[in-house]
């Protein structure tokens, strides 16, 4: 009766306090992962992300259909950008390899021409 309830306000989904920190502390605490479970972590990342009309159960997060759209496009570009970082360094990494081992070759050549 009380999911029906909670239904009929709109509130499609439900997520428990953990999982929602799990997936979403990111976008607040990109750096900090002992985050505990409670109702005010949950209450302090709604906040910060500018969210309105949710609700918070003793052990869920209650939200929109439109808040879980808003939330997943967030994590979705926060997971972007991180490769795009990621990608970045690689690339940098490897250039930095290949003209370490260029110039270890040019070095060998160099030394083989003298010997003849």
């Amino acid at each position: 009766l009380e999911t029906t309830k909670i239904r009929r306000l709109g509130y499609s989904n439900r997520i428990t306090f953990a999982d929602f920190l799990r997936r979403y502390s990111v976008l607040v605490y990109p750096f900090r992962t002992d985050l505990p479970p409670t109702k005010e972590a949950c209450l302090d990342i709604l906040q910060r992300l500018n969210l309105h009309n949710w609700k918070i159960g003793k052990t869920k997060v209650f939200l929109k259909y439109y808040h879980a759209e808003k939330l997943s496009k967030m994590y979705d570009d926060f997971i972007r950008r991180i490769i795009v970082i990621q990608s970045a360094i690689r690339r940098y990494l490897a250039r930095k390899v290949y003209a370490q081992k260029k110039a270890q070759v040019n070095k060998s050549a160099t030394v083989i021409q003298r010997c003849n």
